[in-house]
C-alpha cells in the first residue's frame, strides 16, 4: 500500500525538522572537533617569538574579558606581551597564524586558552619556565610589553 503525498510531505517535515534540530544544538560542538582535526595546531613557539615575549595575550580594547584578563595577569604579578588586535592592521598575521579571532587569548610556547579561565589560565603559566630565554629574533608584532606589577 502506497504512503498517501500528504503525510510523505509531513514525515520528510518531521525529518528535516528533527535534523534541523539535531545540528543546531550539537552541531557547533561536532564542527568544532571536526576543524580541531582538521586543521594543525598553530606555532606557538614561533608567534611567542613574533609577540616577544613568552607570555602573550591576542586582545581587543573594548573587550570586558580582556580586560579582566589583564587583571588576572597583574594579579599573578606576570609579565607578558598585549597584542591588541585593534590597535594594529599589522597584528593581521598574528590572527592568521592563530586561525581563531575569538579573544582573549592567552599562549606560551606550549599552547593557548582562548576565553576568560583563570583555572585554564593557571595550568598554561605552569608550563612556563621559571627563567625564560630570550626570544632569537626581535619582536615583529607591534605588541605592548606589560611587566610584571611589584606586589
Amino acid at each position: 500500500m502506497p504512503i498517501p503525498a500528504r503525510l510523505r510531505s509531513l514525515l520528510r517535515l518531521l525529518t528535516t525538522m528533527t535534523l534541523a534540530y539535531l545540528l543546531g544544538l550539537h552541531g557547533p560542538g561536532y564542527l568544532r572537533q571536526l576543524r580541531a582535526w582538521w586543521t594543525p595546531a598553530p606555532d606557538y613557539a614561533a608567534i611567542s617569538d613574533h609577540a616577544g615575549g613568552a607570555l602573550v595575550l591576542v586582545s581587543t580594547s573594548s573587550c570586558p574579558w580582556c580586560a579582566k584578563t589583564r587583571d588576572w595577569l597583574a594579579a599573578q604579578r606576570l609579565s607578558y606581551q598585549d597584542c591588541v588586535i585593534d590597535e594594529s592592521n599589522a597584528l593581521e598575521p598574528l590572527l592568521a597564524q592563530l586561525g581563531e579571532r575569538a579573544v582573549p587569548q592567552l599562549l606560551t610556547r606550549d599552547g593557548r586558552v582562548i576565553g576568560y579561565d583563570p583555572a585554564a589560565f593557571q595550568q598554561l603559566i605552569s608550563t612556563l619556565p621559571t627563567a625564560t630565554r630570550p626570544t632569537t629574533e626581535p619582536a615583529r608584532w607591534p605588541c605592548v610589553s606589560r611587566p610584571a606589577t611589584p606586589g
